[in-house]
């Protein structure tokens, strides 16, 4: 897990972009796998929050060997709490991203 702001920043700012139907991903080169999930208080009360934070780290986990040594950012947008649905947007996202490179 990412814990530093000064690491996020940097994904933010140099880290490869782009957004889907219910979150942003970021992706960044790193020699070590790290994770991070932003969400706003937009998206709707703390219990909304949290469930989209458990499914963004479980869709992370059955996807991590795609991930590994990159720095990765889920930047939640919208509330949306089914699963396989996340799971194909970060996907989708995921190979954008690595036709892009």
């Amino acid at each position: 897990m990412l814990k530093h702001s000064e690491m996020i920043t940097k994904i933010l700012r140099r880290g490869s972009k782009q957004s889907g139907k219910h979150l942003t991903l970021y992706v960044l080169d790193s020699s070590n796998s790290q994770f991070a999930v932003l969400v706003t208080r937009r998206l709707g009360n703390a219990v909304q929050r949290n469930r989209m934070k458990r499914l963004a780290r479980e869709v992370y986990r059955y996807q991590q060997h795609r991930f590994e040594g990159k720095a990765v950012l889920f930047l939640l947008r919208k509330y949306h709490d089914v699963f396989s649905d996340l799971e194909e947007d970060v996907s989708n996202l995921l190979s954008r991203i690595e036709q892009k490179s």
